[in-house]
């Protein structure tokens, strides 16, 4: 059996997955200049749109020279 105490199922296929999508410890590392927000209410709308007005950070479907987007395309 692969799955042990300290080798979760998760962090398995995580290690599987990576490997198969070529991403490197460096590119692990690195933060992504970009967020992607999942949900948002009326308070959260407002928010967002000042902080994208003062360019704090780039929405994740705006597109960006950076090897990030490449995996989310993958």
């Amino acid at each position: 059996a692969v799955k042990s105490k300290r080798y979760t199922r998760t962090r398995i296929d995580r290690m599987i997955l990576c490997a198969c999508l070529g991403v490197t410890q460096t590119q692990m590392e690195a933060e992504a200049p970009y967020v992607r927000v999942l949900a948002f209410n009326d308070r959260g709308r407002k928010i967002l749109k000042a902080v994208k007005k003062q360019g704090f950070f780039r929405n994740a479907g705006e597109p960006v020279d950076h090897p990030f987007q490449d995996l989310e395309r993958r």
